[in-house]
């Protein structure tokens, strides 16, 4: 097979390939409304419902295993009718994860080999979103835990049952977003995305070369979150 030989400056415009974390309540699920056209983008539900997304206009679907998944992604890169998709959101990581490993642990009582193979087919899943969905926005979210690093280090980010997934996965992103709740002056109620890694809380966005760094904290908005890092 021959290699592809292409210019950095030629490459066609990208979809933005993102994970959002944060703790139960705090709005992932209500910020995938946020996208700039709603009308293009489909979500797949493995949460049971959608109800914080009532009135967005949202189309989707709700899977609840693993063959239910593929299916899915099937559809969004064979359908016709999936041709005008151009945003994909899936809701939770964390959920399928669950619901792989209690598959696997049907098949194999080895818990250590169950995870083990949990964690194979969670990496084949998230890379399948990403590499067979090309030009289109895919936005992932995922429970939050306190997680610990291959350097030791204890932060907050992504969780998915098990550790063989916690290290490698936000590599696999273009972005990975922490999503924090607080209070504003007047008591009122403040969520941003955090971009960039503290070190207590796991955040990143890759750039295009020469762009300026984005803002640390920003509204909890995609659209303007895409444009930033695109435009």
């Amino acid at each position: 097979m021959a290699i592809r030989l292409f210019n950095c400056d030629n490459v066609d415009k990208q979809g933005v390939f993102t994970l959002i974390h944060g703790p139960t309540g705090s709005g992932k699920t209500t910020s995938l409304g946020t996208v700039a056209d709603r009308t293009s983008a489909f979500l797949i539900s493995a949460e049971g419902g959608a109800l914080s997304l009532k009135g967005s206009g949202l189309a989707g679907c709700e899977v609840n295993n693993m063959a239910e998944i593929q299916e899915a992604l099937h559809w969004l890169i064979g359908s016709d009718e999936a041709r005008g998709i151009n945003c994909v959101a899936l809701d939770s990581l964390s959920e399928i994860a669950d619901f792989c490993l209690a598959e696997e642990l049907e098949q194999n009582k080895d818990g250590r080999k169950a995870y083990g193979a949990m964690a194979t087919r969670m990496q084949g899943v998230v890379k399948s979103f990403r590499d067979y969905l090309p030009g289109r926005d895919v936005i992932m979210t995922s429970r939050q835990a306190r997680i610990q690093d291959d350097a030791g280090r204890l932060h907050y980010g992504p969780d998915l049952p098990g550790k063989q997934l916690d290290t490698k996965l936000p590599y696999w992103f273009d972005a990975v977003l922490a999503l924090q709740v607080g209070k504003g002056e007047d008591d009122s109620v403040r969520r941003v995305f955090q971009t960039f890694n503290c070190g207590s809380y796991l955040a990143s966005v890759r750039l295009p070369y020469n762009k300026p760094a984005l803002p640390p904290f920003m509204e909890p908005n995609l659209a303007k979150l895409f444009r930033a890092i695109l435009d």
